[in-house]
């Protein structure tokens, strides 16, 4: 549809040229007997002009500039600067100019022009009505519609009164303010002049006639985008059969029609007709144009777009890199079309999770935009609004309110104060007030951008619908305006059950915001059949899927609860907790690690709801107790992020099917994670169900294709479904799995989230396994021996005194008490524990703990860790200490690289490259530690004759880090070198990811005072031969 326009653009253009020949050359000039000097000058300034236009009608336009600029400079010569004729001159120069981008110098001349023309004639001259209609058509160029507004109207009315109601110059200017309406979205304002102009081009050239299609095709695009589908259906296959019947079936002249009749049919759901018409317009474009030219690019465009919206992401992908390709080459990198196909990849890549792709793909066509159009041009405000949505979306909100100031500035400038793309604008920047806690001017921006879409899309539409509940949220989430919420919720309810149906999905979220604000204010016998309203909605649609079924069911278990139903609180809620869960492994795809940690933190309230529900309401039943521990297990196992685990089964193999396979299996999951959070007003439900299973079945398949190929991917296929059951059969049966819970209490009555506690989980493994759930402490009272404990320790580091065995055994024997004296019961008898700690516990040793009897805890029980419950599993890999014993021991610290790699070659080993160390370790050196010799070969002559193991020793120059890596999981491994540990580095003003967020290392037990430091693991390690050289050369060898 954008050829279209830019088709009837140039139309117009020419037509305003002609009449403007007509009024500044050939309308009868002045002459003079008396001096026949200025005769001749103006002969000759009309002899250069001609020759400007006729190289402009050429595209000519550089070569035309010096013929206007001497006709300017001899009319002004021989009439004087005020002269009409002049002006007419300087006219002819500014479309130049506007022609070769230099609009702000058009600009002005059409100024100067305007005033002298003004003076000469008055403000009601048709000269005067041809300079505010070029100005208008350069204000339309700049983006500046606001402006262009009065210019063209003001012209309409000209032409009107000269050429009468039913003239072609009239008809032409009615599209001029069509386009207009259309380019600033106002499309029942555009709507009424393609009308009138289809009825004066009718009676002037007859109901046949090609020079309709342009106007048909103009009126079918705004019929669709005001609803009246009927109608645009009828106005599109009009222009395609006088298009037809002009050219032939396969002119690349029909394409466009085509195109407007496809989007009609994906926009009415009929997705095979469109499909088949947007592949039709390819291969005619394709077949006469040449696969390279810019029209098949712009047909790929709308073919990608289309499968982007029916979801087809990979195919979408393929296509919009194509099409760039194209553009590239006949435009040049730099242009502003190639801006746009550039911001359509970005939008692909945000669409679908890959901001990483994304962020740097809408970088590149600001910049272009920002060349090529000038910084203050409606575009470019488009390219700032994209790129905040992106620093919106990663939490860098200063950022992203900075480029929304920007661009709300250009779009003020530009387009005026009420158009969509401010309303956009005004919204987002709305949410990050939201986000940062200024409620009051969210709140004013929210109204705003309400009354701007009242006025350009009218009041019955998704986006007042969408605006109406960010504005609720906001009301009943931060503000404690409970009653102005549900005013909101309710009529945006309505407004989407006006537009959508009763039964559709997206009624959903505004169900479950609703009945939230109910429960929030007591309401819940009302928040109830809200609930099962959504639901019911989820059922009929099949969409099991949609993220807002989750929260239905933790509202109606909250309900549940209210009413003291705690047995159906607990199953609805534990339902869609699993859900979560489900969610969550596939999202991890498509977030950094930092996002990782944001998302969980986050979501940790459900879980911490969940346990406190159990704990309070559900200890006499040991379902529910299991139930919950499975659901703890899957969270903690989240939080060590098994994701990574099975990046490393698979693609660390050497089978090149297996990555194939796994990328494939990735690509697929993102983008069922992509469908799962699209929102659906304007899509079609079966549609996404259809794509919706078939990317599941494709997925299953893969997952047991990558299971049959990979034991190691099988395993963690396994891991992931670690269970009480599972685990239970696993555990020797003498022994005990601990598992600690630091959790903020919920308040069911209030709402609020209480102190933080210390549960456990303990689990006796046995035919029917005994799960039981204990509330040991407050977080506090726990904290401040651990943080006793931990001081005492570090003053050999803080004071350089020895730790006070007295002082540090009474914060071991507090702990004690706290942490596993309330278990003794359970886990008398057991002579080996497994525990998983959480919170603060993970920086005590419990070996250390001390017991009643005044015996440390290693003393009765053997200690295992485990970082998650689910690791358990991996007891059964076959594969573990499958190897031979290894030692590594005095390596050649000072081994030259060259040296190194010789021996990686003569040793038959990979080398191991990786990025990642902290600027701080490449100041290091280290010493050689010769006695390390005599220890591990002591070390082999015990394993070899009393343990009658195989043993693998490498020392001096074999002692290099590949050893390790190829070596087969070993029985034993011992390592004789150095290691380091750095202290810890702030990271300031980064939004890197390489960092990790602690509470402050002063005080641990500090609330809500954190610190960005250092990846940990980027400032320790242990060193190799050839360490020494490869620091100095920069680079993480050894």
């Amino acid at each position: 549809m954008k050829k279209m326009v830019c088709f009837e653009k140039k139309i117009i253009m020419s037509k305003m040229v002609a009449i403007f020949l007509i009024a500044v050359l050939f309308y009868p000039q002045w002459t003079s007997a008396e001096n026949p000097m200025k005769d001749s000058l103006e002969k000759e300034a009309a002899t250069l002009l001609i020759k400007a236009l006729n190289l402009r009608d050429k595209g000519k336009f550089e070569e035309a500039l010096p013929y206007a600029e001497k006709a300017i400079k001899i009319r002004e010569k021989a009439l004087g600067p005020e002269h009409p004729y002049v002006a007419g001159s300087l006219h002819i120069l500014a479309k130049l100019y506007a022609d070769t981008n230099r609009l702000k110098e058009a600009e002005l001349l059409y100024l100067k022009a305007l005033e002298i023309q003004k003076k000469t004639y008055g403000s009601e001259h048709i000269n005067v009505a041809m300079i505010l209609n070029d100005m208008g058509w350069l204000y339309l160029e700049m983006g500046r519609n606001a402006e262009a507004e009065p210019l063209l109207k003001k012209t309409l009315e000209t032409f009107k009164k000269h050429f009468g109601e039913e003239s072609t110059i009239v008809a032409v200017q009615l599209n001029s303010l069509g386009l207009l309406y259309w380019q600033m979205g106002r499309y029942a304002e555009a709507e009424p002049f393609y009308k009138r102009l289809l009825e004066v081009k009718e009676k002037i050239l007859g109901e046949n006639h090609l020079d309709l299609t342009a106007i048909l095709d103009s009126l079918g695009f705004i019929y669709g985008w005001t609803g009246k589908f009927y109608e645009a259906e009828i106005v599109l296959k009009r222009s395609i059969g006088l298009k037809e019947k002009a050219f032939g079936k396969n002119h690349p002249k029909i394409v466009v029609s085509i195109s407007a009749l496809a989007e009609l049919y994906m926009k009415t759901k009929r997705y095979a007709e469109a499909e088949m018409l947007y592949k039709r317009g390819l291969e005619i474009r394709e077949k006469e144009l040449g696969k390279e030219h810019s029209q098949v690019a712009s047909s790929l465009l709308s073919l990608t777009e289309f499968y982007k919206y029916i979801f087809r992401y990979t195919e979408a992908e393929l296509l919009y890199k194509r099409g760039l390709e194209i553009k590239e080459k006949a435009l040049g990198k730099d242009h502003p079309d190639v801006a746009l196909s550039i911001n359509n990849l970005a939008g692909l890549y945000e669409s679908t999770g890959r901001y990483a792709d994304a962020e740097p793909l809408y970088k590149r066509s600001l910049a272009i935009r920002e060349k090529e159009l000038g910084k203050y041009h409606s575009d470019v405000a488009n390219g700032l609004i994209y790129l905040a949505g992106i620093y919106i979306g990663t939490g860098r909100y200063v950022e992203a309110e900075m480029l929304l100031k920007r661009a709300l500035d250009i779009c003020e400038q530009t387009l005026g104060k009420e158009t969509p793309l401010m309303a956009s604008g005004i919204a987002n920047l709305a949410r990050i007030y939201k986000y940062t806690g200024k409620y009051a001017e969210a709140e004013s921006l929210y109204k705003r951008a309400l009354e701007i879409w009242a006025k350009t899309f009218g009041k019955e539409t998704q986006y007042m619908a969408s605006t109406l509940i960010n504005l609720a949220e906001l009301y009943y989430e931060s503000m404690d305006r409970y009653a102005e919420a549900e005013i909101l919720l309710k009529k945006a309810l309505d407004l989407q059950e006006n537009l959508l149906g009763k039964d559709h999905p997206n009624l959903t979220s505004t169900l479950n915001n609703l009945s939230w604000l109910y429960i929030l204010t007591g309401r819940h016998t009302e928040a109830e059949p809200l609930c099962k309203r959504a639901l019911e909605i989820y059922k009929k649609s099949g969409d099991q899927s949609n993220p807002n079924l989750t929260y239905s069911l933790i509202n109606l278990g909250f309900v549940y609860n209210l009413s003291d139903r705690y047995v159906e609180a607990h199953n609805i809620v534990n339902h869609a907790i699993s859900l979560m869960d489900q969610k969550r492994d596939n999202i991890f795809l498509i977030l950094s690690d930092k996002q990782k940690l944001n998302y969980m933190k986050q979501e940790e309230i459900y879980i911490h709801g969940f346990i406190t529900h159990t704990n309070r309401y559900m200890q006499t039943n040991p379902f529910a107790i299991t139930d919950t521990l499975n659901a703890w297990l899957r969270w903690k196992g989240a939080v060590i992020e098994s994701q990574g685990r099975y990046m490393d089964a698979a693609m660390y193999s050497d089978n090149p099917e297996i990555k194939k396979k796994f990328d494939e299996l990735t690509n697929i999951r993102r983008e069922i994670v992509r469908l799962q959070m699209t929102k659906l007003e304007t899509i079609e439900l079966q549609e996404y169900r259809n794509r919706l299973q078939e990317l599941e079945k494709r997925k299953e398949t893969l997952e047991a294709e990558l299971s049959t190929l990979s034991k190691d991917f099988a395993l963690e296929k396994t891991i992931g479904k670690a269970d009480v059951k599972n685990i239970s059969e696993i555990l020797p049966k003498d022994s005990a799995y601990i598992d600690f819970a630091r959790i903020k209490f919920y308040d069911f009555k209030t709402n609020k989230f209480d102190k933080s506690k210390y549960l456990v989980f303990v689990l006796i493994p046995q035919k029917e396994p005994e799960v039981k759930l204990i509330e040991i402490a407050d977080a506090e009272d726990i904290e401040k021996h651990v943080k006793a404990y931990i001081q005492e320790m570090n003053k050999i580091k803080t004071s350089g005194k020895t730790p006070d065995k007295a002082a540090l055994d009474k914060a071991a024997r507090a702990i004690y008490d706290l942490a596993i004296k309330p278990l003794e019961k359970y886990i008398k008898g057991r002579k080996q524990l497994f525990i998983s700690p959480d919170g603060n516990l993970n920086l005590i040793p419990f070996e250390a703990l001390v017991t009643p009897s005044n015996k440390y805890l290693m003393e009765e029980y053997t200690i295992s860790y485990i970082g998650a419950g689910r690791d358990i599993i991996r007891f059964t890999d076959t594969n573990i200490a499958k190897g031979d014993a290894l030692i590594i021991a005095d390596p050649d610290y000072d081994m030259g690289l060259m040296e190194r790699d010789k021996m990686t070659k003569e040793m038959k080993v990979a080398k191991t490259i990786r990025g990642g160390l902290s600027k701080d370790v490449l100041n290091i050196s280290f010493d050689r530690l010769p006695d390390t010799k005599q220890e591990a070969d002591a070390i082999e002559k015990v394993l070899k004759n009393k343990k009658k193991l195989q043993v693998k020793n490498y020392q001096n120059t074999k002692a290099i880090e590949e050893m390790i890596f190829s070596a087969e999981t070993p029985k034993i491994l011992h390592l004789a070198t150095h290691g380091y540990f750095l202290n810890d580095e702030e990271l300031k003003g980064s939004s890197e990811t390489r960092g990790i967020t602690i509470k402050l290392k002063e005080d641990f037990m500090a609330k809500d005072e954190t610190i960005n430091i250092e990846n940990l693991m980027l400032r320790s390690g242990i060193v190799f031969s050839g360490v020494n050289a490869s620091l100095k050369a920069g680079r993480d060898e050894g």
